[in-house]
């Protein structure tokens, strides 16, 4: 019963993962002069234009996109019941929740678009890596669960040595 839950929150999780490709992510807005506070509206980014173009942000010094590299590391190591796979997906949550920080996306014309508005593929992105991070809980706690205590272990192995 344990696998049918880690399996089906690991489903649950790549799915809002692959859902939110298909979600527009963000809008953004150009503002050119600054005194006089002139915005131009931009357009809003699909959440696969994101992942395909996202990786080139460590250029910039955006690490955000990288939650992406720890969601799948996470996903490996719940599916192997490995000790790894909680590590991993706090520090997959920790790479997505800092883009927060990061306001503007800068373009190949050297302007920089402004972040005006997150949407929900956004949310559905974030919303992942909570899932994966729950999920990696549930497998390290049921994981804790399985295996006998060091004193019951030994106490087995007196008994198995007296029969």
């Amino acid at each position: 019963m344990r696998a049918y839950w880690k399996y089906t929150l690991l489903l649950l999780s790549t799915g809002a993962l692959v859902g939110s490709l298909f979600l527009p992510s963000f809008e953004t807005e150009v503002t050119y002069l600054l005194e006089q506070r002139m915005i131009e509206p931009g357009s809003a980014y699909q959440g696969i234009e994101v992942l395909a173009w996202g990786w080139l942000g460590i250029v910039y010094g955006v690490v955000a996109w990288y939650a992406n590299v720890g969601f799948l590391v996470s996903a490996i190591a719940i599916a192997a019941d490995s000790k790894f796979c909680l590590p991993a997906s706090i520090v997959s949550i920790l790479l997505a929740l800092s883009s927060f920080t990061y306001p503007t996306i800068s373009s190949d014309n050297g302007v920089d678009h402004f972040i005006s508005v997150y949407l929900s593929g956004f949310y559905l992105w974030l919303f992942a890596h909570v899932l994966i991070l729950a999920t990696a809980l549930y497998t390290r706690l049921s994981f804790r669960q399985r295996q006998p205590s060091s004193a019951n272990q030994s106490f087995q192995r007196i008994t198995y040595r007296d029969n």
